[in-house]
């Protein structure tokens, strides 16, 4: 083999590899680009080389010059197969916003687009001390508060304000409702939100979304997750690289959806950065109603309600289920849970199962096509419901 043709493939795939890293692995710095473009192309050319190298032992200088050529036409080809494929994809699911996951391509670019009020919530900035003539009214809970996936224009607490205002008696009064929502929030983290954030705003009245994983505190986390053993330096390298590429690609984002999707149907378990937990995890820990777990999480939402009742603040509960996200879920055990605490405390708790029974898996109640997350169309029924339940309570408190 000529040094001039080694030469020409090593600048070739180091090339090659920039353009990868670039396309791939999204907006990073030059130092960090060149280091993956270095490693790219460090583990393409050493194999490629390798394998010349080897031929031109067994074999012939010929047969090693008729490799590095095809090596060289099939690195270049793929390549740009993959680039071109990547930007074909971006722009075929240009309306998609979310996936569902915190990771993936689309939910990067969508959060570009999202406003941030001054305390970290998606909502508009407030007044701390609440202008006399408001009713004000938080709403706390996680990524179905949030919203995630749709405009904030479409929220249900976007909507029960547009729709109270609307309803008013008198042009002297108004009402405001403001969005705590905070994705992957439990009610651990709502209880830290309550106190930090929603009491100094001084509401009126509070509407807790509820969904299962709110039962899931960091001690629960921890032993579901005891006895998974710690990756090698090798795999947690590719894993970081693979969720970069997930991160930044439509392509390996799409890629990553459709190997977990082929996962639950090999292993019949669902995703875990979805749906947070198994039923068989689940049910190990919350299954008996006096277990350690169960108790934590009774306790949790007692204290919630507690801080609100000491504060003079009287509370709703919206309870979305899990069968919305996996039609076959067997977890509503928990939501009865929380329904019994309704009933016993005597609050008045929203139950959007029968709403959305009639809907039951309908993609119209998804936020994209690849996101499962409450659409719009979700939220003006959720809207629809609370207002139901405590509308007349809010119109008639001022």
């Amino acid at each position: 083999m000529k040094i001039k043709s080694l030469f020409a493939f090593s600048v070739l795939v180091l090339f090659i590899s920039i353009l990868f890293a670039a396309v791939f692995f999204g907006d990073i710095n030059p130092g960090r680009l060149g280091k993956y473009a270095v490693t790219i192309a460090l583990l393409i050319g050493g194999v490629s080389l390798l394998a010349v190298f080897l031929v031109s032992i067994i074999s012939s200088r010929e047969s090693a010059n008729s490799l590095l050529i095809n090596l060289t036409v099939l690195i270049v080809t793929s390549t740009l197969l993959l680039v071109i494929g990547e930007y074909s994809l971006r722009y075929l699911y240009k309306d998609v916003t979310t996936t569902g996951d915190s990771q993936h391509y689309f939910e990067k670019k969508w959060r570009e687009n999202i406003r941030v009020n001054r305390v970290g919530f998606r909502e508009r900035n407030y007044e701390r001390e609440k202008p006399a003539g408001v009713y004000r009214i938080a709403v706390i809970g996680d990524s179905l508060t949030f919203g995630k996936g749709i405009m904030e224009k479409d929220r249900f607490s976007n909507l029960l304000q547009q729709r109270l205002n609307a309803n008013r008696s008198h042009a002297n009064i108004s009402y405001e409702v403001l969005n705590f929502g905070r994705p992957g929030a439990n009610t651990l983290d709502e209880i830290a939100i309550l106190n930090k954030f929603v009491l100094p705003a001084r509401p009126d009245f509070i509407i807790l979304q509820w969904y299962k994983n709110d039962v899931i505190d960091l001690h629960a986390k921890k032993t579901m997750k005891e006895g998974r053993q710690n990756s090698s330096w090798i795999g947690r390298k590719f894993a970081e690289a693979y969720e970069r590429m997930v991160n930044n690609s439509v392509l390996f984002s799409l890629l990553d959806k459709q190997l977990n999707r082929l996962k639950q149907l090999v292993t019949s378990k669902p995703d875990a950065r979805l749906t947070n937990f198994d039923e068989k995890s689940m049910w190990a820990l919350f299954g008996d109603p006096d277990s350690e777990a169960s108790v934590r999480a009774h306790n949790a939402l007692m204290n919630f309600l507690g801080i609100a009742k000491k504060n003079h603040i009287p509370v709703g509960i919206v309870l979305f289920t899990d069968s919305y996200f996996r039609p076959s879920s067997e977890l509503d055990y928990l939501l009865e849970r929380v329904l019994d605490e309704c009933e016993h405390e005597k609050l008045v708790c929203v139950d959007m199962r029968k709403p959305l029974e009639p809907y039951k898996g309908d993609k119209k109640l998804w936020a994209s096509k690849l996101d499962p997350h409450p659409s719009a169309f979700v939220n003006r029924i959720t809207a629809d419901e609370i207002f139901a339940a405590f509308g007349s309570v809010w119109l008639g408190a001022m």
